[in-house]
């Protein structure tokens, strides 16, 4: 498992740096079998926004900043497929202008991964 993310291509991966803990963890996971696959489910970030009282695109790009994370993870142990599933049919029943704006956030987010490969 290399920790060296200076070669990643994505930004966020090359700024990962554990923690104590996060390392111990790190140390832990991967004395196991690990996963040859993750699926993400972005799921909730509305409902989180609206319990702070945020708009929902706040929740969205919360949700996203996550994932990044969540990638960072998965880089870290070095698992080879990633499935994300970002929008469903009922995504489209909201507003308008929540549908654009959640959009706007995947292309710009895709825009940013497909710039660093």
């Amino acid at each position: 498992m290399a920790n060296d993310f200076s070669n990643s291509h994505l930004p966020f991966l090359r700024k990962f740096e554990p923690s104590f803990l996060q390392r111990f963890a790190i140390n832990v996971l991967s004395s196991g079998v690990l996963p040859k696959h993750v699926a993400i489910i972005l799921d909730g970030n509305r409902r989180w926004a609206q319990q702070r009282d945020q708009k929902p695109i706040e929740g969205h790009e919360r949700g996203f900043d996550t994932f990044a994370k969540a990638l960072s993870w998965i880089r870290v142990f070095d698992i080879p497929e990633v499935t994300v599933y970002v929008f469903s049919i009922e995504n489209l029943k909201r507003s308008q202008k929540e549908v654009d704006g959640l959009i706007n956030l995947m292309i710009s987010l895709l825009k940013k991964i497909f710039r660093e490969m």
